[in-house]
């Protein structure tokens, strides 16, 4: 446990901080110490071995007859939780990158053919932003003659079946753009098509 008195407790650790966030963890303690409000936090850490880590810092008071007589808390590291963060976040960021710059239009649809994804290409392909073809069908943007094909193939694509296939979609303007399209399934855990 920490003891109520805050200078005896941050007196060992606070050094450990950022600069910037020493003044943050005093007044979280401080806080925590004479009005009751815990506090649940993480920041950058150096140990007194000079290791740099990451910490997750919590604290709660411990009342006697209604009076804060302590206050409990515990230091945890987190740095492989952090690691792991930050290499999703830049795998994310080089996925993003990719998608969004590819000559290729990409898009995503859910089960019911809702679009939930399109890339810059796909729009400039199309005339559309992203913000008119997100949450439409992809059927919106087909010419009804083309439709019986198209629902046969995404009966296959329900069955988990990829294909490549020519189909034309309309643009904004009205006219139409004849592609190759690569249809792949998307499937859950369990098997089940999400489009």
């Amino acid at each position: 446990s920490i003891k109520s008195d805050p200078e005896e407790f941050i007196s060992k650790s606070i050094q450990c901080y950022d600069d910037k966030d020493k003044p943050i963890v005093m007044l979280a303690f401080n806080k925590c110490v004479k009005e009751g409000i815990p506090y649940d936090s993480e920041y950058p850490f150096t140990t007194f071995n000079n290791e740099k880590i990451w910490i997750r810092t919590l604290a709660e008071p411990v009342y006697f007859e209604n009076n804060i007589i302590k206050v409990i808390g515990n230091i945890i590291d987190i740095t492989n939780r952090k690691i792991t963060e930050e290499e999703l976040r830049k795998s994310e960021e080089r996925y993003s990158r990719i998608v969004n710059t590819a000559n290729e239009g990409i898009w995503v649809m859910n089960e019911n053919h809702i679009t939930t994804f399109v890339n810059s290409s796909l729009c400039n392909i199309l005339g559309y932003s992203a913000n008119e073809i997100i949450g439409k069908k992809v059927e919106d943007f087909m010419f009804n003659e083309d439709l019986t094909a198209h629902f046969e193939r995404m009966k296959l694509r329900h069955r988990g079946e990829s294909s490549n296939y020519e189909h034309r979609f309309c643009c904004k303007d009205g006219s139409e753009v004849n592609t190759i399209v690569s249809g792949v399934a998307l499937r859950d855990d369990d098997g089940k098509f999400i489009g």
